[in-house]
């Protein structure tokens, strides 16, 4: 059950880990396309695209055992047989990896940048610190695989739970918010804007968010640290779970009491509307 119960915990990490993905490529969709394609479009991609190899890692790992365990980009190379198909396999093994990280480092970039101009203000940034800042994304990233390769699997794990343990509380808010709360409509201007509807911080969420955070350490799983609740669990991590009822039911009456939500959903101008009212607004 343990076992069954870490497949779930590191699947569930996976999939909320897209979250700031969607964030990043929705905003280059037309105005006109519906919120059901975004989302079946989403999910998906999401969930057909992690759980085959997730599936297939657990075929392989069932008919491989240990010889898989060791060393799985070599296993994977020597079961194609001839030299040119384990050629094509690593081939494909090193796309795949160089065409993901071209993902994470344009949404490190993104995070980054949307974090840093929330304090400064500013509205861009020149392609030299464009550069600079991704640079120092794959840099790190690098550094951190290879002290971390030596005993991969179980690093790995315990980074993916560590997203979940922060992602978890993150995600119970957004969808809270918008679903509950705010029922879909937001004020898309106001969020640019700190002296707007929701202001410069959201005391409440952030409340909540430490909450919940703090609520998932007593049934954390972790090699640097074991829960209590988890012993007595038999190693069984149910933290993501704890993180996400304890999140939700700190944040909603108090969003219900504190949140402005508008009355319907208010986009930016268009540049063409904006260009229409500059003679009217010059005095």
């Amino acid at each position: 059950m343990a076992t069954f119960l870490l497949a779930i915990s590191l699947s569930a990490g996976w999939q909320l880990t897209y979250g700031p993905y969607v964030a990043d490529y929705s905003r280059y969709l037309p105005r006109t396309t519906t919120e059901r394609k975004v989302f079946t479009t989403t999910w998906l991609g999401s969930v057909i695209g992690s759980q085959w190899s997730m599936t297939f890692g657990a075929l392989v790992a069932a008919v491989a055992g240990d010889a898989f365990l060791s060393e799985q980009v070599e296993w994977l190379g020597g079961l194609a047989g001839p030299a040119a198909i384990a050629f094509l396999i690593y081939l494909v093994i090193l796309v795949g990896k160089l065409t993901v990280n071209c993902l994470n480092a344009y949404g490190g970039f993104m995070s980054s940048v949307t974090t840093v101009t929330a304090f400064t203000g500013g509205r861009g940034i020149s392609p030299r610190r464009r550069s600079l800042l991704i640079t120092v994304f794959v840099t790190i990233s690098v550094l951190i695989a290879l002290l971390a390769s030596q005993d991969f699997l179980d690093n790995f794990k315990n980074f993916v739970l560590t997203l979940l343990m922060v992602f978890t509380p993150w995600s119970a808010i957004n969808l809270t918010d918008y679903y509950l709360i705010s029922k879909e409509r937001v004020d898309v201007p106001a969020l640019y804007d700190p002296k707007g509807r929701y202001g410069g911080w959201n005391v409440g969420a952030l409340v909540a968010y430490g909450v919940g955070i703090v609520a998932q350490i007593p049934f954390l799983a972790q090699t640097l640290y074991t829960g209590p609740v988890t012993k007595a669990l038999d190693g069984a991590d149910i933290s993501w779970i704890v993180g996400l009822v304890v999140t939700v039911v700190v944040y909603l009456p108090i969003a219900r009491r504190t949140a402005n939500p508008p009355a319907e959903m208010i986009y930016p101008a268009d540049l063409e509307e904006l260009d229409m009212r500059k003679p009217a607004l010059t005095p």
